[in-house]
């Protein structure tokens, strides 16, 4: 199985009225499985003129603002090299080709999106960006929530969260909140489940 791990930050829950502030994507080839940190991967924050949430998701980035209040915006555009695209920043308006020039440059036909939550929060997001039709073509509309892979039907009452993946995979981790550790950790917990063993610490 084909697929990718995705992950975003963002300054709260609303769609309509928050904004992706951190975007994360790792490809990953069960049959195929290279080191975590061999995998074409696509990692940027993402710029906009005004920012506008709510103040626990606002708190929660502080990292990313701590990053964004000294830097010109005008950066990095030329480090797409061996399947991974690490920039610095991207524009709000030039996300959505930035990720479809990802999955093209790395040969990506058709996969499926995996995550926590990701169908129901992080491609919410992603379905509003101004040209998602250009991402729209190397996905498929079923998403793999990694948290239903961990699901106890006869104990659990509930999805768990990534944690409870964690603690349900035996794998000693705590959720970062980083998109790009966060697409990993989705990664580590799917090939626990095939068997894979990632002894590579990202």
């Amino acid at each position: 199985m084909k697929y990718v791990s995705l992950d975003i930050e963002t300054t709260g829950l609303d769609t309509d009225k928050c904004q992706i502030l951190e975007v994360a994507m790792v490809y990953d080839d069960l049959d195929d499985p290279k080191p975590l940190d061999q995998l074409a991967c696509f990692h940027t924050l993402v710029t906009h003129k005004r920012y506008k949430g709510e103040a626990y998701a606002l708190w929660l980035n502080n990292r990313i603002f701590e990053r964004l209040k000294n830097k010109n915006y005008e950066t990095f555009k030329e480090q797409l090299k061996y399947g991974t695209f690490e920039c610095e920043y991207t524009p709000i308006d030039d996300l959505a080709f930035d990720m479809a020039h990802w999955f093209t440059f790395n040969k990506i036909d058709k996969v499926t999106i995996a995550g926590k939550n990701v169908g129901s929060f992080d491609m919410q997001f992603i379905k509003k960006l101004n040209g998602y039709s250009r991402i729209q073509q190397y996905i498929y509309y079923q998403y793999l929530d990694v948290g239903a892979l961990y699901f106890d039907i006869n104990k659990d009452t509930k999805i768990p969260s990534l944690d409870g993946c964690f603690l349900k995979a035996d794998i000693k981790n705590t959720v970062t909140h980083n998109a790009l550790e966060d697409a990993l950790d989705v990664v580590t917990l799917i090939r626990k489940l095939k068997g894979i063993d990632d002894n590579i610490p990202f």
